[in-house]
């Protein structure tokens, strides 16, 4: 069977490469995807300022196709093996699923990102898609820095939790997706967004989002920590992070950013400029009550996946409706699956 070549083909297909000993993964599928090819030709074009005093600059490497930093050092031998590997360093490949985390943890899905790898991708990829077929030039030099910038906060916060006193072990990566998250969540709501082009120069994480990062963190881990009873029937940290329950009381915690952390930050300018069309008429739905119609047609229909059916209950009833990123997506799925199945 010919494996498909874009993201919507793959989206399809997911279930089934996910669920079986494959040696095909979902990242694989989406190889292929314009997208990734831009990011595969910045990357080889774009040099990175030396991050340390006598460092030479270097590039961040993009593995579109898994494995391809390794076969590409491997054709090298001697001094030009060392000289490859010096101007593209291990620690600076991103890879697809490296990409999805990372834009999906600043993006507000940390539900999402905690699902897993594969998961992810597929639905990171959903929304690439949207954005590429809206304007494909917006994936440029500034989108690719940004989304350095991103892997360097991250890799810095997945670095330094382990060495406060305060952490338990075994839960690092929820730990830190939700962070950066909530953090990028509240800076949204302000208007504000990391220095990325500060971040870029330096390669490294600034001080003051480190501190904040470290703060945050040690506030949130109770809410990772304590489930409640009625969410997740075997207890499990690694099952309730992946709940947009647990998100959304994340994102109504008390948790807020410091006015000292704030000034550091500069205006948001949104790299991707998604389709505007869904969002507002999403809101004209909810407006008009229409989203809770869905949710009590649904309760006798069940036409819904459960996380479609989790997100449209929390439309119903919600009083302020703004949702982003990958809340909006499944808003979108589930009034396309409703209405293919006759509600109107």
């Amino acid at each position: 069977m010919k494996p498909p070549l874009g993201f919507e083909d793959a989206v399809h297909n997911i279930a089934r490469f996910a669920n079986a000993q494959n040696a095909v993964s979902a990242s694989d599928l989406f190889a292929g995807h314009p997208y990734f090819k831009r990011l595969e030709g910045i990357s080889r074009q774009t040099l990175a300022p030396p991050g340390k005093p006598g460092e030479t600059p270097s590039y961040w490497y993009f593995e579109r196709t898994t494995g391809s930093y390794k076969v590409e050092l491997r054709r090298k031998n001697g001094l030009a093996a060392k000289t490859w590997q010096l101007l593209n360093p291990k620690k600076q490949v991103l890879t697809k699923t490296d990409v999805a985390r990372y834009d999906t943890t600043f993006e507000g899905g940390p539900h999402q990102v905690s699902s897993g790898a594969q998961k992810n991708i597929a639905a990171f990829g959903k929304i690439i898609t949207q954005a590429w077929n809206t304007d494909p030039t917006s994936f440029d030099l500034p989108y690719f820095q940004r989304l350095v910038g991103r892997a360097i906060l991250t890799r810095a916060v997945d670095a330094a939790i382990p060495a406060q006193d305060w952490y338990p072990g075994s839960i690092l990566r929820p730990l830190t997706t939700y962070t950066l998250a909530l953090m990028s969540s509240r800076m949204q709501a302000d208007g504000l967004q990391p220095n990325y082009e500060a971040i870029w120069k330096a390669q490294k994480a600034p001080e003051a989002f480190m501190e904040e990062a470290m703060r945050v963190a040690k506030q949130l881990l109770p809410l990772l920590q304590e489930i409640p009873e009625e969410q997740v029937r075997n207890r499990l940290i690694t099952e309730w992070v992946k709940r947009e329950a647990c998100w959304d009381r994340v994102q109504e915690s008390d948790i807020k950013l410091s006015v000292g952390f704030l000034s550091t930050l500069v205006p948001e300018t949104r790299v991707v400029r998604h389709r505007e069309v869904w969002p507002s008429k999403a809101t004209l739905l909810w407006q008009s009550g229409a989203w809770r119609r869905l949710n009590e047609w649904n309760q006798q229909a069940g036409v819904l996946t459960e996380g479609e059916a989790e997100i449209v209950g929390w439309a119903a009833v919600t009083s302020q409706f703004r949702p982003r990123g990958l809340r909006l997506t499944k808003l979108k799925e589930a009034w396309d699956r409703a209405a293919d199945h006759g509600f109107v």
